[in-house]
């Protein structure tokens, strides 16, 4: 069954949260994705759509070129 292989205790976010609380969460828990929960799931957010995220919307492009 996929409940033998699953995870128990997961990391979570909050919606409403900063993405830099999100990037804590990613690398004080050394996880790639975070479920958005209230009071159920209502997403997911992953290392890589945050990043893609935060660079596509940087006004300073001088940062990443």
């Amino acid at each position: 069954l996929i409940s033998d292989f699953m995870i128990q205790d997961v990391i979570t976010a909050d919606p409403d949260s900063l993405a830099l609380s999100a990037i804590k969460g990613f690398l004080d828990n050394q996880v790639h994705h975070l479920p958005l929960l209230m009071e159920k799931i209502v997403g997911i957010v992953s290392r890589h759509n945050l990043v893609k995220n935060i660079v596509d919307s940087a006004n300073d492009f001088s940062l990443v070129s």
